[in-house]
């Protein structure tokens, strides 16, 4: 979080702060891990309400918890947590041990696998399992916000764009069809046979669903905004603070336009298929100005 406040905004005030508070959180971690810089013990939230996970166990998703912790580990320590990981985790192709979503999400959005074949194996995985799960969500609070991201990395955006625009539950759309206008902390009903639903929020008539953690307007599952905004809109920092934009669209099936705010301009931007647009950014610096083509930084006409 301190590192997005950082690239967001600039300000190194808040890292500074918090310096202590980050070194000791990762010295803890590193002592929970033990000299195999591994996260076998502990409690660990893992991939929290991924839809598969058995009614009153949150925590118990289908992506070991044990992983999506020391992934997070070596995201943080980097050498030698990563090769760790790898050991542990990925197989000489870049399969993972685990077959879940999440775990190939968090391999490559954290860059942890070591050689391009690794990354294009995994990527395909990926992009087999979401397809075989119908475009449907299949992940939790962690993978959630990196799937997208991950299948984008890949060469599978189009996947990605299929799996947004799903509507079926569950779905980021689904709710929409059932009222929201806002993102929730989780969507579930009580089939009849009292199996857990999670992914949808609102019973079948309307109600809502008495069990508990009834956020309707929660951050986690909404994260895939953040990509929606560098891939869809096309949109994304080139330094910190926004004083230099990255605009590349990555269409893919599906959206025709997108329209997204370039922070922390004033300035909207709308983006098509039919050529190049233009970005202006009037915070920090005034000459901060882009030119959208097929990716990369350069000068808008005029500049």
């Amino acid at each position: 979080m301190l590192w997005t406040l950082y690239e967001r905004y600039a300000d190194t005030s808040t890292l500074a702060a918090q310096y202590d508070s980050m070194r000791g959180w990762a010295d803890h971690v590193a002592s929970l891990a033990g000299d195999a810089h591994l996260r076998h013990s502990g409690f660990r939230f893992g991939d929290w309400l991924d839809p598969t996970a058995p009614a009153g166990r949150p925590e118990a998703a289908a992506t070991p918890g044990e992983l999506v912790a020391t992934a997070y580990f070596a995201r943080s320590a980097e050498v030698p947590v990563r090769s760790e990981f790898r050991r542990e985790y990925v197989t000489a192709t870049g399969r993972m041990t685990s077959g879940a979503p999440t775990a190939y999400a968090l391999a490559l959005c954290f860059d942890l696998l070591e050689s391009d074949e690794q990354r294009a194996h995994a990527g395909t995985r990926l992009s087999q399992l979401v397809r075989a799960d119908g475009h449907k969500i299949a992940t939790g609070f962690v993978g959630t916000a990196l799937i997208c991201d991950a299948l984008t990395r890949s060469g599978h955006t189009d996947t990605a764009h299929r799996l947004l625009l799903q509507q079926e539950r569950p779905s980021w759309l689904h709710p929409v069809i059932m009222g929201a206008t806002i993102i929730w902390e989780r969507w579930e009903r009580w089939e009849r046979w009292e199996r857990w639903e999670r992914w949808e929020r609102v019973l079948p008539d309307g109600t809502v669903n008495p069990s508990g953690m009834t956020s309707f307007i929660y951050y986690a599952l909404g994260a895939v905004a953040d990509w929606m905004h560098r891939t869809v809109a096309g949109l994304a920092s080139a330094e910190p603070g926004y004083r230099r934009l990255r605009v590349e669209r990555r269409p893919g099936g599906g959206p025709t336009h997108a329209r997204g705010p370039a922070y922390p301009a004033r300035a909207r931007r709308r983006t098509n298929r039919a050529g190049p647009r233009t970005a202006e950014h009037p915070g920090r610096d005034p000459a901060a100005r882009c030119r959208a083509g097929h990716g990369g930084l350069g000068p808008a006409p005029g500049s």
